[in-house]
Formats: C-alpha cells, sequence, structure tokens
C-alpha cells in the first residue's frame, strides 16, 4: 500500500478529479492516513470547479474521514458548492 501511496504522490500533479477523489476516497476507507498524501493533495491545487458532485462528494469525504482539515481547501470547496 505504501508504494501505490508513493506513486499516487508521484504522479497527482497529472491526476484528473476522479483520479484525486477517487484515491482519497480509498486510503480513508481503508483507514490509512498518510500526511505525504495529504500534503500532496493540497501543493496539487484542484480545480474544485473541474470536480463532479460525486467527485467533490467522495474527496470531502475521505478527507473528513481522514481528519484533515486546511482551511484554503475548505474555503475553495465551499466556493464550489454554492
Amino acid at each position: 500500500l505504501r508504494a501505490l501511496m508513493q506513486r499516487a504522490i508521484e504522479d497527482i500533479q497529472r491526476f484528473c478529479p476522479l483520479d484525486t477523489s477517487i484515491c482519497t476516497w480509498a486510503f480513508a476507507t481503508m483507514k490509512y492516513r498518510d500526511p505525504a498524501w495529504l500534503q500532496a493533495v493540497v501543493r496539487a491545487r484542484c480545480e474544485f470547479a473541474d470536480f463532479s458532485p460525486q467527485n467533490m462528494s467522495n474527496f470531502v469525504w475521505g478527507l473528513s474521514t481522514l481528519n484533515f482539515r486546511n482551511d484554503n481547501m475548505v474555503l475553495a470547496v465551499g466556493r464550489e458548492a454554492a
């Protein structure tokens, strides 16, 4: 699992919204909290406008389940949801 996580971190800049949301959802489902993944998500500066409602839901659920909070990300997600 650690190798998959590392590969995801290396490739995150090429991820589409589905990739980002599914990886975050999967890690949360497995209760696999790795600060390196969460930091990579923040650094990737996701374009939340490109996320479908389902992608956004999976992504936010995953972050919440992993007890991750980033105020700037919360604000960006909130702007898209409004």
